[in-house]
């Protein structure tokens, strides 16, 4: 038997967020001749990694939506529509769909924060999903509720917080050293963030639901178990 909780997986992640982030500063301090570690590029390593933890969490969630049930009061559809959006957002990690948003909002004289034109289909979708989304956060247990509120400000801290001043300071100096920072500082943020929602996604199971065991053969693996 295989068993995952919230702090092993936690720990695991972290670390491999923290030496990704250090790699693509020292690979771009030192001029390496490849962009394996760039954390910006398409094809690359951390986005790689990006792509697979957003993927875990859309797993987590449809877990905990199909484990719950369509029963009163445990906001089904909430958890299979999250779910959902996750998986987009894993592909959209790799194939940068987003960046295709700014063919609605094509602006000539776009500058500054809203350089990055697709920031200005994202505002408005974040605004509307979280209060479409506000009764369903606010009915989670105390523990589940702040690390989930805690995720979602450094996910989105980075993806448009960071993003719009990196979009600022290119427009304005180019690709300084500072604006090197400031996307890093993004790309960190919103790997980051996702770990603390798997966090926040295996606490849930295990405290919530007593855990969740999966069949795989004759091995069973057994989900968000009591904190070791």
């Amino acid at each position: 038997m295989v068993t995952i909780t919230a702090r092993r997986v936690s720990i695991c992640l972290t670390i491999v967020t923290v030496a990704l982030t250090r790699l693509h500063v020292v690979a771009a301090n030192h001029h390496w001749p490849t962009h394996m570690f760039d954390v910006g590029a398409e094809s690359s390593i951390p986005t790689w990694y990006s792509s697979f933890v957003l993927l875990v969490a859309a797993m987590l969630i449809a877990i905990i939506a199909f484990a719950q049930g369509r029963k009163p009061g445990t906001y089904w559809w909430h958890w299979v529509l999250l779910s959902v959006w996750f998986l987009y957002m894993s592909i959209d990690e790799v194939a940068a769909i987003h960046e295709r948003w700014a063919d609605f909002v094509s602006l000539p004289d776009a500058s500054g924060a809203f350089s990055f034109e697709w920031v200005m289909v994202g505002v408005p979708f974040v605004i509307v999903m979280g209060l479409a989304y506000v009764r369903f956060v606010f009915h989670l247990p105390p523990p589940a509720r702040l690390l989930v509120i805690a995720a979602g400000a450094i996910y989105l801290g980075g993806a448009l917080g960071m993003e719009m001043l990196g979009a600022r300071e290119l427009d304005a100096h180019g690709g300084s050293y500072r604006y090197f920072l400031l996307n890093t500082t993004e790309e960190f943020m919103e790997m980051f963030g996702v770990v603390v929602l798997i966090h926040a996604l295996l606490s849930y199971i295990g405290k919530e639901l007593k855990g969740v065991s999966v069949a795989v053969g004759e091995k069973q693996l057994c989900i968000g178990t009591a904190q070791r």
